[in-house]
């Protein structure tokens, strides 16, 4: 009985919030528990500049004590925001996290993750920036952080990679 009493307070709130405003962190944090939440993940592969038959290099940057997965190594990205079209996220990412602008960038694919602020459709793509980015470091693709967070490295950088591959073998095209 509580619960229907609760929903249909939520309800109510939620068709008066105008859509054209700025939300919180917070607000999004609410909502995602009971939503899939949409998120890009924007991959930067180089090889390494040190010799051509140097390994793949991934661009990681550490989350805060704050954030989600504390400490833990990751490919920046974001949530998408309600109306945004993921230039609008890679826009958001360049200037909050790389410091560098992604000026161009490949779809590589998706996957599915369940976690405590709710499900997630994490969709992956292979970017290019210009300039070096801040707040991180590249690392090899075959040596990567032991606290890198779990799903970006099962999914997010394979996916990355094999859109590299398929890159190279057949053109950026």
């Amino acid at each position: 009985m509580m619960q229907k009493f609760w929903m249909t307070i939520a309800t109510w709130i939620l068709a008066r919030i105008d859509s054209s405003k700025p939300k919180t962190v917070a607000f999004y944090e609410a909502l995602a528990k009971h939503m899939v939440s949409i998120a890009i993940d924007p991959v930067i592969l180089r090889h390494n500049p040190v010799g051509k038959l140097s390994p793949i290099e991934v661009w990681l940057s550490q989350r805060g004590p704050n954030e989600a997965y504390p400490g833990e190594w990751h490919c920046p990205g974001s949530l998408v925001r309600p109306g945004e079209r993921e230039s609008a996220v890679f826009e958001r990412v360049s200037n909050k996290e790389l410091h560098a602008r992604i000026s161009d960038f490949k779809f590589c694919g998706y996957y599915f993750h369940n976690e405590r602020r709710g499900p997630f459709l994490i969709m992956v793509f292979l970017v290019q920036i210009e300039g070096e980015p801040k707040n991180g470091k590249w690392w090899p693709v075959n040596d990567l952080p032991q606290n890198i967070i779990e799903h970006h490295l099962q999914n997010s950088i394979p996916l990355a990679l094999r859109q590299m591959a398929i890159q190279e073998v057949i053109g950026p095209k």
